[in-house]
């Protein structure tokens, strides 16, 4: 059985994109000092379906800054931007753009918050990955052991 079981009948049957649990953003420099359209950590990839639609997504933001973020969402695998640097794509890698789930509305939960989005972005990743990268559109700088943390439903 993979990521999917097909169900006849009125069911419908969905999975979380990666197994169920919140993945920590990758490659996140705890202390420094990010600026405006920076990459968020480094490129990473999730085993997906190699079709679907991603329903919901949620950003945990353990270190209480509320600043927007972006998931930039690829088919194929890209030239990825380093930690920390002004995120860029070539003319060629963006054409292997499925999508950009924006994280731009934070809830306040004391201490941390968690910013939400329903992209219902349909993808097609052919060989069963999602080539991925956040980018930051604040001035962050994340405490030690407060790395952000992320996950993505697919239907």
């Amino acid at each position: 059985m993979g990521l999917f079981t097909r169900v006849r009948g009125k069911v419908e049957v969905f999975s979380v994109i990666h197994g169920g649990e919140p993945l920590t953003v990758p490659g996140i420099v705890t202390g420094a000092a990010y600026a405006a359209g920076d990459a968020f950590g480094t490129k990473f990839g999730l085993r997906a379906p190699k079709e679907g639609v991603i329903a919901t997504a949620n950003f945990l933001d353990h270190d209480n800054e509320g600043l927007p973020k972006e998931l930039w969402l690829l088919r194929a695998d890209f030239t990825g931007t380093a930690d920390n640097a002004a995120f860029a794509l070539t003319d060629g890698d963006l054409s292997k753009v499925v999508g950009v789930i924006v994280f731009d509305t934070f809830r306040a939960a004391n201490a941390n918050r968690v910013g939400g989005a329903t992209p219902a972005l349909y993808y097609k990743a052919p060989s069963g990955l999602l080539y991925c990268q956040f980018v930051t559109r604040g001035a962050d700088n994340i405490a030690a052991e407060k790395l952000p943390e992320f996950y993505l439903v697919v239907t």
